[in-house]
């Protein structure tokens, strides 16, 4: 399993059909706005891949919020045969990246917050509420 930063922004149109489908997101418009901040702000923008050989196996992938103090983890993503040690290095290697930029803090929404409380430390911040309008 090769496990690495991706810097090259067409990482984005690999990676994009891979988004984990949501209710508000589209994968398209996902991929379009990493590849967008990867070429516009490379330096804020941390995006880890899980590949065995060219077969891509699992991301995770984040930027740096204007004028706030975290770190916001947009997606991530593994294929169950990935295995739990790439995706604690996977993790770490995100981690060990947001702590270089200065920051202590990374958010992110999921509709599967148990996992990410239990493995990796999150606590529950907010809550994301929302009304659809007719």
């Amino acid at each position: 399993m090769n496990i690495f930063r991706a810097y090259n922004p067409d990482i984005a149109k690999l990676i994009y059909k891979d988004i984990p489908l949501s209710d508000t997101h589209d994968r398209i418009i996902d991929g379009m706005e990493l590849f967008d901040r990867m070429t516009d702000y490379p330096e804020n923008t941390c995006v880890i891949i899980c590949a065995d050989g060219i077969t891509l196996k699992g991301f995770i992938y984040g930027w740096t919020v204007s004028n706030r103090d975290f770190v916001w983890c947009q997606c991530a993503w593994a294929d169950k045969s990935i295995g739990q040690e790439n995706v604690d290095i996977a993790v770490e290697m995100f981690f060990t990246w947001i702590k270089s930029k200065g920051y202590k803090r990374v958010q992110m929404m999921t509709k599967r917050p148990k996992g990410f409380m239990r493995k990796y430390g999150f606590s529950q911040y907010a809550v994301v509420m929302e009304r659809i309008l007719e």
